[in-house]
């Protein structure tokens, strides 16, 4: 009879006590619980880890939108530097042409800009699946742990077949479930603690959120300045544009000044050759030289130095009755630097030197009387 009711009183424990279905279920599986809450402490330990190096790198994120922030500011003081320029060269073009060639092309790089920030925003959600993986994997933990505890259950149901015979045995089993007391106390405090640190993740997960939300808030006002910029930039192609087509009409007009300069002048020079041979033997008569007009000869080879070079007029004269050589340059306009490189072009060749322009310098002239060169106008 005491055996019957001893079993009773165990049945209606493992049904209405629940700490006395942990002190039994302690006793059967204690060990296999403390090493499954052991790895629990090595997983938070180790999320706690991870969630220490997502504000290691939400601190870099932040250094870098900062970064970005000063760049911003430094184009658009560089954009308004532009702009002033700009209204500068547009007062001096009329004309305005679209290039579409570059304005695709800084499409294009506009476009490879937008691929970036999409893949910096992937990496993020790779984190945010690689989180919530991390908790997929905690409830198929707590999963195991529900399961591994309805085994138990099927157990105690097993015990209380196997009890019917080991009646004498309640005494020890009553002794070692006071321990298992202790035990359980223990392990319901570790479980407190576990609580504690789920709180806390959860504090790090909101305050990750909010940190996001900043990041998204920044990458947008990020994408406003980049349309504006964008803009800018389009306008500025315009200009340049437009700036490069007239500097093009420029350089042609430029280009074919320069031709028609160049034809006038070889045309001039021709001229003023023409009339210097024209004059030569009378100017050259005054002074006591005479020569042949047929026997002038223009840009003459002579050799000076043992080298040959080009002469604007040669021609052989007498001077009383001895024949001698006369050498000369035709210019436009004759200054003080023209008859210095003269004189050190030909001062090893032995002739009378004269030069004949249309226009004489005075420093000209009195370099020339001093190298002993003779200085002819158009005019004389």
């Amino acid at each position: 009879m005491q055996g019957s009711k001893l079993k009773e009183e165990i049945l209606m424990l493992l049904k209405e006590d629940e700490m006395f279905r942990y002190a039994v279920l302690g006793l059967l599986g204690y060990d296999v619980i403390l090493k499954r809450l052991e790895e629990h402490d090595k997983k938070f330990i180790e999320i706690l880890h991870r969630l220490e190096e997502h504000d290691k790198n939400f601190v870099k994120i932040f250094e870098r939108l900062e970064e970005h922030d000063k760049k911003f500011i430094e184009i658009l003081k560089r954009l308004e530097e532009h702009d002033k320029k700009f209204i500068e060269i547009l007062q001096r073009l009329d004309e305005h042409d679209k290039n579409f060639v570059k304005i695709f092309e800084r499409l294009e790089e506009h476009d490879k800009n937008f691929a970036k920030i999409f893949e910096r925003l992937g990496e993020h959600d790779k984190k945010f699946v690689e989180i919530l993986k991390r908790l997929e994997e905690h409830d198929k933990n707590f999963a195991k742990v529900f399961e591994r505890l309805e085994e138990h259950d099927k157990k105690f149901i097993e015990v209380v077949e196997i009890l019917k015979d080991h009646d004498k045995k309640f005494i020890e089993i009553f002794n070692r479930l006071e321990e298992h007391d202790k035990k359980f106390i223990e392990v319901i405090r570790r479980l407190n603690e576990h609580d504690k640190n789920f709180a806390k993740i959860f504090e790090r997960l909101e305050e990750h959120d909010k940190k996001f939300i900043e990041i998204l808030k920044r990458l947008d006002r990020h994408d406003e300045n980049f349309v504006k910029i964008f803009e800018r930039l389009e306008e500025h192609d315009k200009k340049f544009d437009a700036m490069l087509e007239e500097i093009k009409r420029i350089w042609i007009g430029i280009t074919r000044l320069r031709e028609e300069v160049g034809r006038l002048s070889r045309k001039y020079g021709f001229v003023l050759e023409d009339i210097a041979v024209t004059k030569l033997p009378i100017l050259l008569a005054r002074e006591g030289i005479i020569i042949d007009r047929a026997d002038i000869k223009a840009r003459y080879p002579i050799i000076v130095d043992k080298e040959e070079v080009e002469v604007d007029i040669y021609v052989e004269g007498k001077v009383n009755g001895k024949t001698v050589k006369i050498i000369g340059e035709v210019k436009g306009r004759i200054d003080q630097n023209d008859v210095i490189r003269f004189y050190n072009k030909f001062k090893n060749y032995d002739a009378i030197k004269f030069m004949f322009g249309h226009t004489i310098r005075p420093n000209a002239e009195i370099k020339a009387r001093e190298l002993g060169i003779k200085l002819y106008a158009t005019y004389s």
